[in-house]
């Protein structure tokens, strides 16, 4: 038998409300239901998502800020230089070769 009054751990939540609480839009909300990041209750035709599953995905998510960021390497071929700069290093090369 429900109880009249519910606990906040039990608490569904509306997707508007959950995208509040995350600080992002519903469509994000939807994209993390849709890849089961984020668990939902459906209620008829009703979308709800439990307070305890938006904790937990906090949780889950949470970066340490002490931690420096992580610098990804560049690679080569992904860097863009005109063929000018190209060119005139090669030539700057060329001169020191010639010393």
């Amino acid at each position: 038998m429900l109880q009249p009054h519910r606990d906040s751990a039990s608490r569904l939540l509306t997707v508007l409300q959950v995208a509040d609480m995350l600080g992002c839009g519903r469509t994000l909300v939807y994209d993390l239901i849709s890849s089961r990041q984020l668990p939902i209750v459906k209620v008829g035709r009703l979308t709800r998502v439990p307070v305890v599953a938006v904790d937990d995905f906090v949780s889950r998510h949470l970066t340490n800020n002490m931690s420096p960021p992580s610098v990804a390497p560049v690679h080569p071929s992904r860097t863009r230089r005109s063929s000018a700069v190209t060119a005139q290093g090669a030539a700057q090369v060329q001169l020191f070769d010639d010393a």
